[in-house]
């Protein structure tokens, strides 16, 4: 589930589509095949109660970390 959630925030990753969109859905549901990983996991969000439509993307600082300060603690 770490994996599906950190891909979901990645939408550039070439794996994404491959969760996300999985192509043929269809012929999973009444075969024997082992389903790909978008369709196996998507009941374990639903149970629990996780809701991929609210997961943001990563965005990266335009702002370089050796260029801020330091934070006091």
């Amino acid at each position: 589930m770490n994996y599906v959630l950190k891909l979901k925030t990645c939408p550039d990753n070439p794996a994404y589509s491959c969760v996300f969109e999985p192509p043929n859905s269809k012929l999973f549901e009444k075969s024997s095949l082992t389903p790909p990983l978008g369709l196996r996991i998507l009941p374990l969000f639903e149970d629990s109660k996780i809701d991929l439509d609210v997961v943001d993307d990563t965005t990266v600082s335009d702002t370089h970390h050796w260029s801020q300060s330091e934070p006091q603690i």
